[in-house]
């Protein structure tokens, strides 16, 4: 499990609502699994939203965005791709942009990604 931060922006009526905090992710060639949280959410239990992606040859996206514990949001489907950054110190940088035309979620990890997006 790694170490990324995360934004997620929503289109209410013409305003952004974002927000933003880091999230534990396991990612693979194929897969990503990412669990949204706050950084004032160290010891939670239950993180804002989950993520579980199916990633195909040409580095497309397709997710599906879960809230556990919160019944009042169904679970959405996001799609996006992968973009990389140059190595720095032999560490690359990933971004992954998720959207539905309403919803943006990035997805970032880096040599920087132990800071806080604050």
């Amino acid at each position: 499990m790694e170490r990324w931060n995360w934004f997620l922006a929503v289109d209410l009526e013409g305003k952004w609502i974002t927000t933003m905090g880091y999230a534990e992710v396991t990612f693979r060639k194929t897969k990503l699994n990412a669990a949204l949280r706050y950084d004032s959410d160290v010891d939670a239990d239950v993180p804002y939203h989950i993520i579980t992606a199916t990633i195909d040859e040409d580095e497309s996206v397709d997710a599906l965005v879960s809230s556990p514990g919160r019944e009042d949001i169904d679970p959405f489907t996001l799609r996006g791709g992968i973009f990389r950054g140059a190595a720095e110190d032999g560490t690359g940088t990933v971004m992954i942009l998720l959207t539905d035309g309403t919803t943006v979620v990035g997805l970032t990890s880096g040599p920087r990604s132990q800071e806080s997006n604050l």
